[in-house]
């Protein structure tokens, strides 16, 4: 008996050092699992967007950050695109040239980190990336008030924010765009890592639902109808908590990254929300 006793103890002990090692190892790479950045950069050139420029816009923290940008037509709102954790500037660009040719304009973004841009991307410095952005659209004579901010997935914790802010700054956006949202990071974090305490590890909060009641800008939510990624409890969640006016369409059947990929449908669905038409 003395021996089973010691046995279990040995057994234990192994388990409680191994799962320690494991939660250890996992705080000390979140951030290279939240943000795994693409290897290289894409070349605007395979991608068929006609009439987009390569920009340059500095964060308020020194970096210089490249876009891919096309005006609006007269009269016409301007999208700012920011992309999801496994993304790059290439990730939205058929649904950004999509946009452009109904005569919007579109500001494809990346985060620092994300090749060509320099530094480390986190919480602070992605919504400091999503700053420069409206900055540089302000620069150029676009107003807060033809910015539609849009945010796919990780993207909908930089757009959120900057949202947040155009609001407090008395001069809200003209809409927010949310695609594939959480409420926050520690939500999906949750599902993928259910064996963790993952509310008390993460270093990056990207808390959605603490700041979507007061921005005072219309909105639009995509969720998808089967995501395990991100369930859309957490984009109804965000539709209950923001203010009036707000739509909201859940895709049936489709998965997380579905939603992400090219579909006409999807970007029809999406047009006609910005234009005010009931899906």
């Amino acid at each position: 008996m003395k021996k089973l006793f010691c046995s279990v103890r040995r057994i234990l002990a192994v388990a409680v050092i191994g799962y320690a090692l494991l939660v250890g190892y996992l705080y000390a790479a979140q951030r290279s699992l939240i943000y795994p950045a693409p290897s290289s950069a894409p070349d605007i050139a395979d991608y068929g967007l006609t009439g987009f420029n390569t920009v340059i816009y500095e964060t308020s923290d020194g970096l210089s950050l490249t876009g891919w940008y096309k005006p609006a037509r007269a009269g016409k709102p301007t999208l700012v695109i920011f992309h999801g954790n496994g993304g790059d500037l290439a990730q939205r660009s058929v649904f950004g040239r999509y946009m452009t040719e109904a005569g919007y304009g579109v500001l494809l973004t990346s985060y620092r980190g994300y090749p060509p841009n320099p530094g480390q991307p986190n919480e602070a410095g992605l919504y400091a990336d999503a700053a420069a952005a409206l900055a540089y659209l302000n620069k150029a004579g676009v107003p807060n008030k033809n910015v539609i901010v849009f945010g796919a997935s990780l993207g909908s914790g930089p757009a959120t924010e900057l949202a947040h802010q155009m609001a407090a700054s008395g001069k809200p956006a003209r809409l927010l765009f949310l695609e594939v949202p959480f409420t926050e990071l520690a939500a999906p974090a949750a599902e993928a890592y259910w064996y963790v305490p993952v509310g008390h590890l993460l270093l990056d909060e990207y808390n959605n639902i603490g700041k979507i009641a007061s921005i005072n800008a219309p909105l639009c939510i995509m969720a998808a109808g089967n995501d395990t990624v991100v369930p859309n409890t957490q984009a109804l969640a965000l539709y209950a908590a923001a203010q009036e006016p707000k739509s909201i369409t859940i895709i049936p059947g489709v998965r997380h990254n579905e939603v992400l990929r090219d579909n006409p449908l999807h970007f029809k669905t999406a047009l006609d929300c910005m234009e005010g038409r009931q899906p």
